[in-house]
C-alpha cells in the first residue's frame, strides 16, 4: 500500500515569553487547533506542497520552510482522518513580521476551499495540543534545529 502523502507546517516567532507557534481554528466549525498542513498533490514536490498550503490556508508567502523530517500514521479503515496509511513531511521555520491574529479564507480546491480560518500564536511551553495528534510534529523541530527559545 503506498501511503497517503501530507505535509504540514510548524511556523514560529520569538514572543514575549519564548517561542510561538502559528495555528488555527476554523471559523464555525469545531475542527481542533491545528497547524497548517494539507494533501500532495500528484507529482508536486513535498517542499512545493508546503509552500503552495500555506499560501492558500493562510494566505502566507514568506520564505520556504525547511523540512524536518517525517512521521507515519497507522489508520484502520474508516478512521480518522483516512483510512490506511498516511506520511506526513514535516517543514519549519522562524518567522517576522506576520500579525497577532487574522482570519484568512482558504483558497484553491480541496476540501477546505472557501472555508475561514482564524490564526493565532501559541506558546510551545507548554506543547499545545492539536488537532490529528499534529503535536507529534513538534518533536521534529528540536532534531531540525529549531530549538524552543533559540533564536531565529
Amino acid at each position: 500500500m503506498t501511503p497517503t502523502q501530507k505535509v504540514a507546517a510548524y511556523l514560529l516567532r520569538q514572543g514575549a515569553a519564548g517561542a510561538e507557534l502559528l495555528v488555527f481554528e476554523h471559523v464555525g466549525v469545531a475542527a481542533g487547533l491545528q497547524v497548517p498542513a494539507g494533501s500532495v498533490e500528484p507529482g508536486e514536490a513535498h517542499a512545493d506542497a508546503v509552500r503552495r498550503e500555506l499560501q492558500e490556508e493562510a494566505g502566507f508567502a514568506g520564505p520556504a520552510p525547511s523540512y524536518l523530517g517525517s512521521l507515519i500514521r497507522f489508520f484502520t479503515p474508516g478512521g480518522d482522518p483516512l483510512p490506511g496509511v498516511t506520511e506526513y513531511h514535516c517543514y519549519g521555520a522562524w518567522v517576522t513580521g506576520l500579525p497577532d491574529t487574522w482570519e484568512h479564507r482558504v483558497t484553491g480546491g480541496g476540501e477546505d476551499a472557501g472555508l475561514r480560518f482564524r490564526y493565532r500564536w501559541v506558546p510551545l511551553a507548554p506543547p499545545p495540543a492539536l488537532a490529528g495528534r499534529q503535536e507529534d510534529g513538534l518533536a521534529l523541530l528540536a532534531r531540525g534545529g529549531l530549538l524552543p527559545g533559540a533564536t531565529p
